[in-house]
Formats: C-alpha cells, structure tokens, sequence
C-alpha cells in the first residue's frame, strides 16, 4: 500500500522504525464511500490515495547509550483528535511528535490554528510535543504547553532544545473524555436547576399578584377623585 509514513533514522544513518499516519484527511488523501463519490477521484490523485498505517499508532524508541526513550508520532491533522495522543501516551509514551505538510496553507491564519492543535495536546496529556512542519510552524511545545522557538513560516532554519520527559498521567490521560460528559451534565444540571427556579420565582409574583386582585375585588376602595370615561373608535 501507500502510506504517509514518518521514519526513525538512527545515528548511523540507518531507518530504525517507522509509524504511519493511521488517520486520514478525507477527500485529500483518500476517497470514502467511493460508491457515491467517485467522480471526485480526480480530487486525490494529485495528493495521492494513501492507506491507513496497518499497526495502529505504534510506540517506537529513540536510542541513547544502552537505554531507550517510548515516543510516539501522530501525522498532520491528526493532531486535531485527542485519543490519539491520549493513546500514545497511555501506551507508554514519554512525549510526543508531531509531523505536519502546512504547505498548502499559505501565509494565512491555519498554520498557527493547527499548531495549537498540538498545544492543546501536550496540556492534555502532560506531554512535551516535538513539532515539525515543512514550510513552519515548527517548535518545542513543554507539558504545560508553552512554545519554544517557533520558526517563521517559510524559513528555513534549524531548533535546538531540550524538552522534558515524563512519566506521570494527567487526568485527562487517564479518564478521557470522561471528564467531559461530567462537565456537561452539572452545566445541565445546573441550567435545569436555574429555569425552576425562575418559574417558581414568576409563579409567586403571579399568585401574589392574583390574591391582591382578590383582596381588592372584595374590598373596593373608594375613587378620591371622580373618574370620567369618554367612548373612543376602534
């Protein structure tokens, strides 16, 4: 098959692993439902019709010395979906790569917004993000998700740093979503919560306003003035 796949070259100069870009951009790598839309074949074959990596979002590790560091790749947009990363590191990974073409985005507005894709990502799992994008922008993003050395768009320009390696899962990494739906249903809760009391709020001005009606229905109260009623048009 083809794939949109990132390497692992090792010091010698030899490919040590590869990971493939598992999750594929509809219409621009691959064709879905090609029943229905298979007159936009067209629209791939410049991009090309890649398959999904076979081997899941894999753990690979980078050598030093006589010990290893788990990392994991997650390709491009990919970076959009957080169980990707939250799987990666729940599997062991003690950061992150993320690989990205952010060519066809021009000098416009994307290429900051899908770097903050992988922002949000290292924050979520506690994990630092090694960012490399072709024409930018590319950088080191810590576990709290600060950016370091961000190159600017179309420059070619190295980044050295260091980055911090972790062990630890955050909550997000453990509970998932999870946290979310928990999130929603006090809101909800809490909205539910809000309209009665706003209806029970109104249906008590109401039935006071009513039992003043009442009382002055049966206790009519003298006009101190006279009143005059001149007939009108509809």
């Amino acid at each position: 098959g083809l794939y949109n796949r990132a390497f692992l070259i090792n010091a010698d100069g030899r490919i040590g692993d590869y990971a493939d870009k598992v999750h594929l951009v509809p219409f621009g790598e691959y064709l879905p439902m090609k029943w229905i839309f298979g007159y936009l074949d067209e629209l791939t074959a410049e991009s090309g019709a890649f398959d999904p990596g076979q081997m899941g979002h894999k753990i690979l590790r980078l050598a030093h010395g006589v010990s290893t560091t788990p990392f994991a790749v997650f390709i491009c947009y990919e970076s959009i979906f957080p169980q990707i990363a939250r799987q990666q590191t729940l599997a062991g990974a003690q950061f992150l790569i993320n690989t990205t073409n952010d060519g066809w985005f021009g000098t416009t507005s994307a290429p900051a917004q899908h770097l903050s894709m992988a922002v949000l990502r290292a924050v979520e799992n506690g994990r630092a993000v090694v960012r490399a994008a072709n024409t930018g922008i590319s950088c080191l993003i810590d576990p709290r998700g600060a950016i370091d050395q961000p190159t600017v768009l179309f420059t070619q320009t190295t980044v050295h740093g260091e980055i911090e390696l972790r062990d630890a899962l955050t909550p997000y990494t453990q509970l998932g979503d999870v946290i979310v739906v928990i999130c929603a249903l006090i809101t909800g809760i809490g909205v539910v919560l809000w309209v009665r009391r706003r209806q029970n709020r109104i249906e008590t001005e109401l039935r006071g306003a009513r039992e003043q009606l009442t009382r002055w229905a049966h206790s009519p109260v003298p006009l101190r003035h006279r009143l005059v009623l001149l007939p009108g048009y509809d």
